[in-house]
C-alpha cells in the first residue's frame, strides 16, 4: 500500500518523470490491478462501512435494528465496489475502443490504457476515501481538475503515436471517460437496488 501512495505522490509533484518511469515497468493489468485498483477498493469498502456506522451510532432511532443495518451496509458495499472494479474495466475498454480510434485516428493499446486508467482512477479513489471519511473533505473534488494535468503528462509516454496537437483533446477525453464510469456504475447500482 505504501508503494501506491507514493507513487501517487511523484505523479502530483513529479508528473512527467513518473510517467517516464512507468512507461519503463513492464507490469501485467491483472498485476495493476492487483497491486493499485483492489487494495484502494479494500479501502473504500472500509472507510464506506465506517461512515455507515457512525452515521448509524448518531441515529438514536429506536426503530434501529441489526437488520436495518446490515441491509444497508450491503448495499453501500455493493455500489462501491461494483463502481470501482467495474468503472475500472469500463473505463479501460471505452479507451482501447474503436470510439476512440475514431476520434482521435489512433487505437491505443490496451495496456496502455489500463495503465492510465489505473494510475489516475487511484488518484479518484483516494479522493473517494477522504470525502466517505470526513465529508469535510467533499471540497477536494475539485483537486480532479488536476488530473487533466497529470494525464497530459503521461500521454506522450504511454501514448506516442498520438499527435501533440492531440494532447489536451486527450487528455479532456480520457478524464471524463475515467471519472464519469465508477460514478455512471454507482448511480446505476443505486438505482437497481433503490428498494
Amino acid at each position: 500500500m505504501k508503494q501506491v501512495f507514493q507513487r501517487l505522490y511523484r505523479l502530483v509533484r513529479f508528473p512527467q518523470r513518473e510517467w517516464n518511469r512507468i512507461a519503463g515497468e513492464e507490469t501485467s493489468i491483472s498485476d495493476l490491478r492487483n497491486t493499485y485498483i483492489l487494495p484502494l477498493m479494500e479501502m473504500v469498502i472500509i472507510a464506506t462501512l465506517i461512515s455507515n456506522i457512525i452515521g448509524f451510532t448518531k441515529d438514536a432511532s429506536d426503530t434501529l435494528t441489526w437488520e436495518h443495518i446490515l441491509k444497508v451496509c450491503s448495499k453501500e458495499l455493493v455500489t462501491c465496489i461494483s463502481a470501482i472494479f467495474i468503472g475500472f474495466h469500463l473505463a479501460v475498454l471505452i479507451l482501447s475502443s474503436k470510439l476512440t480510434t475514431k476520434l482521435f485516428h489512433d487505437r491505443p493499446s490496451y495496456t496502455a490504457c489500463a495503465t492510465l486508467t489505473t494510475h489516475t482512477l487511484s488518484f479518484y479513489i483516494v479522493i473517494k476515501i477522504l470525502a466517505t471519511l470526513f465529508s469535510l473533505f467533499t471540497f477536494l473534488y475539485v483537486a480532479l481538475f488536476y488530473l487533466l494535468y497529470i494525464i497530459w503528462f503521461g500521454i506522450p509516454y504511454m501514448f506516442p503515436a498520438l499527435e501533440k496537437e492531440k494532447y489536451t483533446k486527450f487528455s479532456f477525453y480520457s478524464a471524463f471517460i475515467i471519472c464519469i464510469t465508477p460514478v455512471a456504475m454507482e448511480n446505476l447500482m443505486k438505482f437497481i437496488m433503490k428498494n
